[in-house]
């Protein structure tokens, strides 16, 4: 089983307008799910004023969000997602394998956020996708921004 996955990163803080040309298309190590999170199978995801504003660190007047990227830990951005629980914590009892899911990463904001292949969320923060709503609509749904 490969547990490679790729992401869009940053390696450091782009400046105000700077996001697209900071990111980096990563390969990281698929995250497992600590014992109350759930790791998501990401098909869809979006990109909004939250997210630009949270990684170039000019959200609520300049103060940052998220934890500041580094080329030795880069931050991948983010907020909201849907797709397909791939994977569940012990303590986990409202999802499991193969649910169909939508949400945002939640609040603190982690370095491995919802530009990816995967990522690990609180149930907290996880919707099941009714099957009215399609992945794209879902992930929009989430509404972050």
């Amino acid at each position: 089983m490969n547990n490679d996955v790729e992401a869009f990163s940053l390696t450091s803080r782009p400046l105000k307008g700077g996001l697209a040309n900071a990111l980096q298309k990563t390969i990281k190590t698929k995250l497992i799910p600590s014992s109350n999170e759930v790791l998501v199978k990401i098909y869809f995801t979006t990109v909004t004023i939250d997210d630009i504003n949270i990684s170039e660190g000019t959200e609520l007047g300049g103060i940052p969000l998220s934890p500041s990227p580094s080329s030795n830990k880069p931050v991948t951005p983010g907020v909201e997602m849907s797709g397909i629980v791939a994977g569940v914590g012990k303590n986990v009892v409202d999802f499991t394998i193969g649910d169909a899911v939508f949400g945002t990463v939640g609040f603190p904001f982690t370095r491995h956020g919802a530009w990816s292949e995967y990522c690990c969320v609180k149930p907290d923060f996880l919707f099941h996708k009714p099957n009215y709503l399609s992945y794209p609509q879902a992930a929009a749904f989430s509404g972050s921004g």
